[in-house]
């Protein structure tokens, strides 16, 4: 998953069971999750990840775990924040490729980005009275020539 998420650009995720026998036993203190970004040196210490590189790991953690036991929706509240704009396009690919399989989840993903709002199916936008679209064209944007529209 991580390396879907990083593209072709390598690096490596993982998540280990430390005591194999009783894997509930001590909640989340008996996994290590691990992560190698791309083209770094690998490094134990996780704060001396960037935010971006963070976000990347958790999303690959968070679809992992989606792919093995799906929820009926997952909410996704600006992740995309500290990514750059080729990590964006990525996720925003990703999450579209997903939702044309027929048993994925509803993905629910709020964000500030025009690249990863570009490519969504649907689009509900919120914002404050000074900034509102003319009333011609509220409501919900629902394909690619609403979406181009609204950005002109």
């Amino acid at each position: 998953m991580y390396t879907r998420l990083t593209g072709s650009m390598g690096g490596y995720a993982s998540l280990q069971c430390i005591d194999r026998e009783q894997p509930y036993a001590d909640g989340l203190e008996n996994l290590i999750y691990d992560f190698k970004p791309p083209n770094k040196q690998f490094e134990n210490d996780i704060s001396s990840r960037s935010g971006g590189e963070k976000t990347i790991a958790g999303l690959a953690l968070i679809f992992a775990l989606a792919t093995e036991k799906c929820p009926p929706m997952i909410l996704l509240d600006e992740v995309d924040a500290h990514l750059d704009q080729d990590n964006v396009d990525r996720l925003s690919q990703y999450i579209k490729a997903w939702q044309a399989k027929p048993s994925a989840p509803q993905i629910l993903m709020i964000s500030h980005k025009e690249s990863a709002v570009s490519q969504c199916q649907s689009l509900i936008g919120v914002t404050n009275q000074e900034y509102l679209m003319p009333p011609n064209r509220m409501g919900a944007l629902n394909d690619d020539k609403d979406l181009e529209q609204h950005a002109q």
